[in-house]
């Protein structure tokens, strides 16, 4: 070899030893930053190096990432410049993992009608890799949970999927065996039903499966795999978040169901083994201030964790804390806390509600002398405005009880021998005072007494300027009779409706207020007949008392708008950030919409000691941009955390 080659190929040695030494010199990737997606779900599991890992799944990515909790740090790919990033199908929207295995991830491909398996752990592959080629479920499923049976033998580990569209007419759950592929069971729910997410209580006796449709969710008895019972929670639900906290007498497994038509959850008790009680009940619900889109609910059963630290001393004082409690991530962006447990006078009884950190209720009194522009009084009514307006704090829930929030802007109004809601133009027929009208009047709030004012289509001559009005003497339905005579209709006004192109009536509330609130509903009328049972209207939370004025009852038409103050602080998180400068933004107007709440006992580090220490933490996966950075976002929070601050952010 010549000098010439020999020098070519040691300046090519030393190129490749500095190329190799400047490669073990770079930085690997940053520790919080995963590039993650618009995240659909979330699974945490314990890894046998006992780290908790969360797995998040992201359908437009069509990865799975991985961030180590214990580390804080996203998971290493082969090439430790990227994080660990799994291969998924294109829909792959739901994860799953069976308690107490830490070796398995299991991913639902709604589109492939497939449940990919992804190990964790370095055994025969490697470490957050799939493993085979899935496991397929029934058409388009739509969630699944897991669960290792360690009764069984050889040991098997359940799959539950929900099938929407099992038969033409109704949805089931199918039951997998992780292992093997094969299908164990499937369980047929009632006609129309479509069930959308399903959970494994902690305890693994019940399977609770939420219901698109129906209002009803499902309660599947595991061990049997038959539907033990269906529980009604008011309406159509999605969101369901399972855990097991003390109900007042005891340690319980619950279900937090989230309401898909309205920003409302519920609560249900799930079967207590040795409890004399009902295998599920409805504990409450409650309204929230925006649809909830994910719930969490913490198991209770090893270490407590209580809510929430943000409560002033006040409210702790007066039993604003509580270790009973969940958390509702609604669409605004905001985690709220919810007390699931707070016990009344009647221990049958039980609110779900928000934790309120402002003691201060609906209750007060309103000086009208002071709030003019509230009262519109009729011309020569001025002195006639109601006195003694006052509202006063009551439990005016129902049973189960549904605690019903006050809008900030919610102001009822009320308006003196006002038109019934509905009944303010119904078309009928009229004859020898009798009215049959095109609707039912009585199921809309028409009685006996109610003053019924005719309005002629096409009035003949003489006609249009009479005063066409009666009370009501008898009401069945549709059909109602009217008084007739010199308190009533006399003969010329029967004629003028008669010889008229036709005639609609409105029916108004006899010496009474008609209420409506803000939303275009009303609860009811409101006399001034003190110790009257209808001199007490009830608003959520409030009863709202007046009297009549020493001058009289208001004159027709006068109208008193009561502006409501709720007095309702909600604990929580605040996930939204400020619109940036950019005008971008995620959700809304920049909103961090929370899409997954997952969390428990898991190995954190410790930053005074540096080594780690045990701790109860959630994770929230987001499902639209930070408005500043643009990039999506992993919260890590301690439990019932208050300060947004205090949390940690993986992007």
């Amino acid at each position: 070899m010549t000098r010439r080659a020999l020098n070519v190929v040691a300046i090519a040695l030393a190129l490749s030893s500095v190329a190799a030494n400047c490669e073990q010199c770079q930085p690997v990737a940053e520790p919080r930053i995963g590039n993650v997606d618009r995240t659909t779900d979330t699974v945490l599991v314990t890894g046998t190096d006992g780290h908790a890992y969360l797995v998040s799944a992201h359908p437009e990515l069509e990865h799975l990432r991985v961030l180590d909790l214990t580390t804080e740090r996203f998971v290493d790919a082969p090439n430790r410049f990227f994080p660990t990033s799994v291969p998924v199908g294109p829909a792959t929207r739901r994860l799953a993992a069976a308690p107490g295995d830490g070796t398995r991830v299991y991913a639902l491909d709604a589109a492939l009608d497939l449940v990919q398996v992804v190990r964790t752990v370095d055994d025969e592959g490697p470490a957050f890799s799939r493993v085979g080629e899935g496991i397929d479920t029934g058409r388009a499923p739509a969630d699944l949970a897991a669960w290792r049976d360690l009764a069984s033998s050889p040991e098997v580990v359940e799959l539950w999927v929900s099938l929407p569209d099992a038969t033409p007419t109704a949805g089931a759950v199918q039951l997998l065996d992780a292992i093997t592929g094969a299908e164990l069971a499937r369980v047929d729910l009632p006609d129309g039903a479509r069930p959308d997410q399903v959970e494994v209580e902690p305890t693994g006796a019940r399977v609770v499966v939420t219901d698109a449709a129906l209002p009803t969710v499902h309660v599947i008895d595991r061990a049997l795999r038959t539907l033990e019972r269906d529980v009604d929670v008011g309406g159509a639900s999605a969101a369901v978040a399972v855990g097991v906290i003390d109900v007042g007498d005891g340690l319980a497994p619950v279900a937090l169901i989230g309401r898909r038509d309205r920003a409302e959850v519920a609560l249900v008790r799930l079967y207590r083994e040795g409890f004399r009680e009902e295998g599920a009940a409805l504990y409450g619900r409650t309204e929230l201030p925006s649809l909830p889109m994910t719930l969490y609910v913490p198991d209770h059963r090893d270490s407590v964790t209580v809510c929430c630290r943000g409560l002033s001393d006040e409210a702790v004082d007066a039993g604003e804390a509580t270790d009973a409690w969940g958390a509702a991530a609604t669409a605004s962006g905001d985690l709220l806390y919810l007390a699931l447990a707070a016990p009344t006078g009647d221990a049958t009884r039980r609110l779900v509600r928000l934790i309120d950190d402002d003691l201060e209720g609906l209750g007060g009194a309103v000086d009208l002398n002071n709030e003019e522009a509230i009262w519109v009084p009729v011309a020569g009514g001025e002195d006639r405005r109601p006195t003694g307006v006052t509202l006063t704090a009551q439990d005016t829930w129902g049973t189960p009880p549904l605690v019903e929030l006050v809008a900030a802007t919610e102001t009822p109004l009320l308006t003196w021998e006002g038109a019934l809601p509905g009944l303010d133009a119904v078309g009928g027929d009229y004859q020898l005072g009798e009215v049959i009208a095109d609707v039912d009047v009585q199921a809309l709030g028409a009685r006996v007494g109610d003053v019924v004012v005719f309005t002629i289509e096409d009035p003949p001559p003489g006609c249009a300027d009479r005063t066409l009005e009666a009370a009501i003497t008898t009401i069945t339905g549709a059909t109602f009779a009217v008084v007739r005579g010199v308190d009533g209709l006399d003969e010329g006004d029967e004629n003028c409706i008669r010889s008229g192109g036709g005639v609609t009536v409105a029916v108004l509330a006899a010496a009474a207020f008609v209420v409506e609130l803000a939303d275009g509903t009303s609860p009811g009328r409101l006399n001034l007949v003190d110790a009257d049972p209808e001199n007490v209207l009830l608003l959520p939370g409030a009863a709202l008392t007046m009297k009549a004025a020493a001058a009289g009852l208001p004159l027709r038409g006068s109208m008193l708008s009561l502006p409501l103050r709720p007095h309702v602080t909600a604990m929580g998180l605040a996930l939204s950030k400020a619109k940036s400068s950019r005008g971008d933004g995620g959700f809304g107007s920049a909103g961090l919409v929370p899409t997954a709440i997952v969390g428990g006992e898991m190995d954190i580090p410790d930053k005074a000691t540096g080594g780690i220490r045990r701790a109860r933490r959630m994770v929230v996966g987001t499902g639209s941009p930070d408005s500043q950075s643009g990039l999506f976002e992993l919260i890590v929070c301690d439990e019932a955390e208050t300060t947004p601050s205090l949390c940690s952010v993986f992007r």
